[in-house]
């Protein structure tokens, strides 16, 4: 009797130890989970723009994309990579004849677009219940797609489209506000991404220049 109570007590005592090694390893994977989740990389992509049936026949110069916002994260790198990807996107669309970077030989008769961000606020949270159930369910919860995350995006945009000296001709103004919770088979899209941003643009060019062709008489 003294032996099978000696395997019981063993028996017990390995399945606590299992169990908290278990736990253990949920624990663990919570929190790699939630560190990759809250990990935002710095993002300025754009989809590839479908290029424009009418093409306004002058030379458009684009300027420096410019995010004004104080709270926005990284958003230097973010202006950087949006420039060359805003001028090669309204270049492969084909929205003007010729498409050139900012410089000091814009001439009579040229088009400057400026496009800037006046909020640019992405951010990516911890979901309430990630660490909770991930624990309690010993990671359960991220298998059966458990929401781990929860996406913020508040972005609002200006296109102007100026003359060479300097006077709007067209402009327009849109935003992107959206909250969306995220599974560990979703947390790939980037926050803010070119999911976000290519539509929105496309909608400032769209406006913009049919504002422009109306003052021309295009």
């Amino acid at each position: 009797m003294r032996n099978i109570g000696n395997q019981t007590g063993h028996e017990l005592s390995f399945r606590r130890g299992a169990t908290l090694e278990v736990a253990a390893s949920a624990a663990a994977l919570a929190l790699t989970l939630v560190g990759c989740g809250m990990r935002v990389p710095v993002d300025g992509s754009l989809n590839p723009p479908t290029p424009q049936a009418y093409t306004v026949k002058t030379r458009a110069w684009i300027a420096p994309v410019e995010i004004n916002d104080a709270e926005a994260v990284d958003r230097e790198s973010i202006a950087a990579a949006l420039s060359k990807n805003f001028l090669l996107f309204v270049r492969q669309g084909r929205y003007a004849s010729k498409v050139e970077p900012m410089s000091d030989q814009i001439v009579p008769g040229d088009l400057l677009l400026k496009l800037r961000f006046d909020r640019y606020r992405v951010r990516r949270s911890i979901h309430p219940l990630n660490i909770p159930l991930g624990l309690l369910t010993f990671a359960m919860y991220y298998v059966f797609g458990g929401p781990a995350s929860i996406d913020t995006v508040d972005i609002a945009g200006e296109l102007l489209i100026q003359d060479s000296g300097g006077a709007t001709l067209a402009g327009a103004k849109g935003a992107v506000n959206k909250t969306e919770h995220l599974t560990l088979y979703t947390m790939e899209s980037i926050p803010g991404g070119k999911q976000d941003r290519t539509p929105l643009v496309v909608d400032l060019l769209r406006d913009a220049f049919q504002q422009l062709r109306a003052v021309r008489g295009d």
